[in-house]
Protein backbone atom coordinates (compact mmCIF):
# COMPACT_ATOMS: atom_id res chain seq x y z
CA UNK A 1 0.00 0.00 0.00
CA UNK A 2 2.39 2.47 1.07
CA UNK A 3 4.85 1.40 -2.28
CA UNK A 4 1.47 2.06 -4.37
CA UNK A 5 0.96 5.77 -2.40
CA UNK A 6 4.51 6.65 -2.62
CA UNK A 7 4.84 5.89 -6.17
CA UNK A 8 2.25 8.79 -6.67
CA UNK A 9 4.29 11.16 -5.17
CA UNK A 10 6.07 11.06 -8.74
CA UNK A 11 2.94 11.91 -10.66
CA UNK A 12 2.38 15.03 -12.33
CA UNK A 13 -1.35 15.35 -10.61
CA UNK A 14 -2.27 18.14 -13.00
CA UNK A 15 -1.96 15.95 -16.00
CA UNK A 16 -2.95 12.47 -14.65
CA UNK A 17 -6.51 10.70 -15.47
CA UNK A 18 -9.18 8.99 -13.93
CA UNK A 19 -8.14 5.59 -16.04
CA UNK A 20 -4.33 5.95 -14.73
CA UNK A 21 -5.85 6.48 -11.02
CA UNK A 22 -7.83 3.30 -11.67
CA UNK A 23 -5.11 1.51 -13.16
CA UNK A 24 -2.51 2.32 -9.88
CA UNK A 25 -5.63 0.96 -7.22
CA UNK A 26 -5.76 -2.15 -9.71
CA UNK A 27 -2.30 -2.82 -9.82
CA UNK A 28 -2.03 -2.34 -5.69
CA UNK A 29 -4.86 -4.80 -5.65
CA UNK A 30 -3.15 -7.62 -7.64
CA UNK A 31 -0.28 -7.33 -5.42
CA UNK A 32 -2.32 -7.08 -2.40
CA UNK A 33 -4.15 -10.77 -3.20
CA UNK A 34 -0.75 -12.14 -4.43
CA UNK A 35 1.05 -11.27 -1.20
CA UNK A 36 -1.91 -12.76 0.53
CA UNK A 37 -1.40 -15.84 -0.84
CA UNK A 38 1.71 -16.32 0.57
CA UNK A 39 1.48 -13.86 3.77
CA UNK A 40 -1.36 -14.63 6.40
CA UNK A 41 -4.69 -12.94 5.43
CA UNK A 42 -5.88 -10.59 8.23
CA UNK A 43 -8.08 -7.64 8.58
CA UNK A 44 -5.86 -5.36 7.02
CA UNK A 45 -5.77 -6.80 3.53
CA UNK A 46 -9.60 -7.10 3.99
CA UNK A 47 -9.98 -3.67 4.42
CA UNK A 48 -7.31 -2.40 1.50
CA UNK A 49 -9.01 -4.28 -0.91
CA UNK A 50 -12.30 -3.08 -0.05
CA UNK A 51 -10.95 0.86 -0.10
CA UNK A 52 -9.15 0.11 -2.93
CA UNK A 53 -12.14 -1.69 -4.64
CA UNK A 54 -14.76 1.26 -4.06
CA UNK A 55 -11.84 3.92 -5.23
CA UNK A 56 -11.53 1.83 -8.71
CA UNK A 57 -15.43 2.15 -9.00
CA UNK A 58 -15.33 5.78 -8.12
CA UNK A 59 -12.64 6.46 -10.13
CA UNK A 60 -14.41 4.56 -13.31
CA UNK A 61 -17.55 6.75 -12.68
CA UNK A 62 -15.42 9.54 -12.77
CA UNK A 63 -14.10 8.10 -16.27
CA UNK A 64 -17.18 7.67 -17.76
CA UNK A 65 -18.38 11.01 -16.61
CA UNK A 66 -16.14 13.56 -17.25
CA UNK A 67 -13.96 12.07 -20.45
CA UNK A 68 -16.71 9.58 -22.05
CA UNK A 69 -19.84 11.16 -21.25
CA UNK A 70 -18.01 15.01 -21.80
CA UNK A 71 -19.85 16.02 -18.55
CA UNK A 72 -18.06 19.17 -17.63
CA UNK A 73 -20.76 20.46 -15.32
CA UNK A 74 -20.51 19.67 -11.27
CA UNK A 75 -23.24 17.35 -10.03
CA UNK A 76 -23.88 15.18 -6.86
CA UNK A 77 -22.06 12.54 -8.11
CA UNK A 78 -18.68 14.43 -7.75
CA UNK A 79 -19.95 15.03 -4.40
CA UNK A 80 -19.88 11.40 -3.36
CA UNK A 81 -16.32 10.66 -5.52
CA UNK A 82 -14.82 13.74 -3.28
CA UNK A 83 -16.55 12.19 -0.08
CA UNK A 84 -16.22 8.56 -1.14
CA UNK A 85 -12.60 8.54 -2.01
CA UNK A 86 -11.54 11.25 1.19
CA UNK A 87 -13.19 8.47 3.69
CA UNK A 88 -11.73 5.08 2.33
CA UNK A 89 -8.38 6.73 2.24
CA UNK A 90 -8.87 7.59 5.61
CA UNK A 91 -10.00 4.15 5.96
CA UNK A 92 -7.23 2.33 4.77
CA UNK A 93 -4.80 4.61 6.94
CA UNK A 94 -6.92 3.80 10.34
CA UNK A 95 -6.44 -0.10 10.13
CA UNK A 96 -2.90 0.33 9.70
CA UNK A 97 -2.73 2.07 12.66
CA UNK A 98 -5.78 0.41 14.47
CA UNK A 99 -6.05 -3.26 13.46
CA UNK A 100 -9.19 -3.65 14.69
CA UNK A 101 -12.44 -4.42 12.79
CA UNK A 102 -13.80 -1.69 13.17
CA UNK A 103 -16.50 -1.69 10.91
CA UNK A 104 -17.44 -5.23 11.36
CA UNK A 105 -16.25 -6.49 8.18
CA UNK A 106 -15.01 -9.92 8.98
CA UNK A 107 -17.97 -10.67 11.28
CA UNK A 108 -20.00 -9.84 7.53
CA UNK A 109 -17.86 -11.54 5.81
CA UNK A 110 -17.60 -14.93 8.08
CA UNK A 111 -21.27 -14.84 8.02
CA UNK A 112 -22.07 -15.16 4.15
CA UNK A 113 -19.43 -17.50 3.80
CA UNK A 114 -21.02 -19.85 6.33
CA UNK A 115 -24.27 -18.78 4.83
CA UNK A 116 -23.14 -20.08 1.58
CA UNK A 117 -21.69 -23.17 2.90
CA UNK A 118 -25.13 -24.09 5.00
CA UNK A 119 -26.96 -23.27 1.54
CA UNK A 120 -24.74 -25.54 -0.78
CA UNK A 121 -25.21 -28.15 1.88
CA UNK A 122 -28.93 -28.58 1.56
Amino acid sequence: MSVSYSSSLFIDIQNISYMQLLLFDLMTILAILIASNFLNKNIISSYLLLGLSINSLLFFGMHLDVLVFSNSSPWWFWSFYSLGINLMDFMMIAILFINKDFLGLMKLKGRLFRSRTEFKSL
